[in-house]
């Protein structure tokens, strides 16, 4: 693994704990909720090695319950060009779940939102993601 030089002032109070390669995948965003990691990547196309299938760029999930050996245990795929530029996971306070929140950005189709039930840290069930995203 090639290391990269670290200015001081840049890591004060942090140290590197453990390491994921996202699958090749830039990150853009990271959302943390109790064991589990939510990270929003930049547009494009790596092979998510869980499914064996290419798949479009956009939030991968990691389990972190232990933090030197984060495990990558599902992947979401993204719009096709799109940049997963934010993800937040909130509980709602009407029933108590909670829900993975994906603002996405493509280019051709402008900004849409994705909105997913998590029914548990991997399952999830999509409630809005509109079949042809609003334009500019």
């Amino acid at each position: 693994m090639k290391t990269q030089k670290v200015h001081a002032g840049e890591s004060h109070h942090t140290r590197l704990v453990g390491f994921s390669d996202l699958q090749g995948r830039d990150a853009l965003q990271v959302t943390l909720r109790g064991d589990w990691c939510y990270v929003a990547h930049l547009p494009g196309n790596r092979l998510n090695s869980l499914t064996g299938q290419s798949e479009d760029n956009g939030t991968t999930i990691l389990n972190v319950s232990q933090p030197k050996h984060p495990i990558i245990v599902a992947h979401i795929p993204g719009a096709s060009g799109a940049n997963c530029r934010a993800v937040q996971v909130v509980e709602s306070y009407h029933d108590g779940n909670d829900y993975l929140i994906r603002i996405m950005k493509q280019k051709q189709l402008g900004i849409f939102r994705s909105l997913r039930s998590l029914t548990g840290p991997i399952q999830y069930t999509c409630l809005v993601l509109p079949e042809h995203p609003p334009g500019p």
